[in-house]
């Protein structure tokens, strides 16, 4: 048995000889190919009495233009001279191609994840590896591929993913490698998503023939999960002291905090965040004798502090657009006198508890306490009243000592001055 031009191999030698055993037995049932002397008696009445001879050769079907090969059988019957042709013919089936996409989620921990397009592609051909074809798969040609589009959802724009510095996305042509890093895409709020469509020619035949090239298209698709805001200091302690001297003065003193946080998400922008505030006092560490009753009680303190900018535009919530960044504006506004109570040195603190929020389902809160320390200054004492007994009526005696009695009230706004 010869097949020309075509079969090399060892394998692919035998694989053909049991291929065309039975297609030979087709025609001459009789035929036993491990028969040394073999004999069969053909449908035209042919006696064959000797191992048929095979050729093959290579053509193009002349319909459809895919590759074939046709194998021609002639056998003859010695003891009579009459011979047999069988031409057989087969034709290479198209194969198809399937794409399963890529996706994958955004992440907290560091490290590139990679994929090759290639192991995404399945094809499906039954001439892979089997005669008289042998067709070889290749689920990816070398440098074939391309990144051809990129969305997102995200208010991030088209350059910010293909920007090499943000490190979200590579691509090598030649291995059909796609590699990218899924803690880079936290700027994608919770369902959001950043796609790129990559296209690739894969092939099955012998030698990745034209007529058997896939032009494929695969997407990578990240989807984004919330990212909860995230206060960057969990106190910010700020100072002020009682005005000197000044007793029952109403004017205010005046300071305004910024609370700076992250929020990965782009999307969130300052609309989205909600504020609430509580309110307690204590003693400063090293000061512990103030009366901390005479202070207003927690309602008073409370509007005190101003966050709301409905009520005052300088205040709340402001994000940098297009990054992770973020501040809190909050106005600290108490008259002088609620602290005269406070002796020289003696200080009270009064800490807020702020807290943040971005307004999505199950998004944890985060706070951040802003305490203010105020430290009280000497109030001298005022005189409030004054009595004095008059000296009793008659005669006055010359060298005598003259005396008289009497009550001065006075007032000192300082408690602790005893």
């Amino acid at each position: 048995m010869t097949a020309t031009e075509y079969l090399k191999s060892p394998d692919q030698v035998a694989s053909d000889k049991g291929l065309f055993g039975q297609v030979f037995q087709l025609y001459f049932p009789n035929f036993n190919p491990d028969d040394s002397k073999p004999k069969s008696t053909g449908q035209n009445g042919i006696t064959i009495s000797a191992p048929p001879t095979i050729v093959g050769n290579k053509g193009n079907d002349p319909d459809t233009g895919r590759a074939t090969i046709t194998y021609t059988v002639h056998a003859t019957d010695p003891a009579t001279g009459k011979s047999a042709d069988i031409k057989i013919t087969f034709v290479n089936t198209p194969p198809s191609f399937s794409i399963t996409d890529a996706t994958d989620v955004q992440a907290t921990v560091l490290g590139p994840h990679s994929f090759k397009l290639g192991d995404h592609v399945t094809i499906k051909d039954p001439d892979i590896g089997v005669g008289p074809f042998f067709d070889v798969a290749i689920p990816y040609i070398a440098n074939s591929g391309s990144l051809v589009k990129e969305t997102t959802t995200s208010p991030a724009p088209i350059s910010y993913l293909v920007d090499p510095q943000n490190n979200l996305v590579s691509f090598d042509p030649a291995t059909g490698v796609v590699t990218y890093h899924p803690e880079n895409f936290r700027f994608l709020g919770g369902g959001e998503t950043a796609v790129y469509t990559f296209r690739f020619t894969s092939a099955a035949g012998v030698g990745g023939t034209a007529s058997d090239q896939g032009i494929e298209t695969l997407t990578l698709t990240v989807t984004g999960e919330n990212d909860a805001p995230v206060f960057a200091q969990l106190n910010t302690n700020e100072q002020l002291s009682e005005t000197s001297g000044a007793k029952n003065d109403p004017t205010a003193h005046t300071i305004t905090s910024v609370l700076a946080f992250t929020d990965e998400d782009f999307s969130d922008t300052a609309n989205v965040f909600t504020l609430s505030k509580t309110v307690g006092t204590q003693h400063a560490a090293t000061h512990t004798t103030a009366d901390l009753s005479k202070l207003p009680d927690n309602s008073t303190l409370l509007s005190y502090l101003t966050i709301d900018n409905s009520i005052d535009a300088n205040v709340g919530v402001t994000r940098v657009p297009l990054t992770d960044k973020g501040t809190v504006t909050a106005k600290f506004s108490a008259p002088d006198n609620v602290f005269d109570f406070l002796a020289e040195g003696e200080q009270v603190q009064i800490v807020y508890t702020i807290t943040l929020n971005d307004g999505h389902v199950g998004s944890a809160p985060t706070t951040q306490t802003l305490t203010f320390t105020i430290t009280g200054t000497n109030d001298a004492p005022t005189i409030t009243a004054a009595t004095t007994v008059a000296l009793t009526s008659g005669a006055v005696v010359e060298d005598g000592t003259q005396s008289a009695t009497g009550t001065i009230a006075f007032q000192d706004v300082d408690l602790t001055d005893s």
